[in-house]
């Protein structure tokens, strides 16, 4: 009988062993995954900065190019300051760089 209580547990214990290199693979497996995507999640993370940082700087030439505008406007006596839609469009303008800049 004790030989049968040997032969059991050695049977657990195999079946034990099994799965623990079983879960150490699929662990294995989760692990490369989970830094493949993080590896993307990092690269997506970094071109959504640069796009954030273009847009930043089209904003500002934008807003430099509505404001030389409006100062040209100034200069000329005969020309309007600045056109109704030009400053709204400076102020929209504003709107997202400040929204950019949260």
């Amino acid at each position: 009988d004790k030989m049968s209580v040997v032969q059991d547990l050695t049977t657990q214990h195999t079946s034990l062993k099994t799965q623990h290199q079983q879960l150490q693979k699929a662990a294995a497996g989760e692990k490369r995954q989970f830094e493949k995507v993080s590896v993307e999640a990092k690269s997506a993370w970094a071109e959504v900065e640069q796009h954030k940082t273009l847009s930043q700087e089209l904003l500002n030439n934008m807003i430099d190019y509505m404001n030389a505008a409006a100062t040209h406007g100034e200069a000329q006596a005969s020309a309007p300051l600045v056109h109704q839609g030009d400053a709204e469009a400076l102020d929209l303008l504003k709107e997202d760089q400040r929204q950019l800049q949260e």
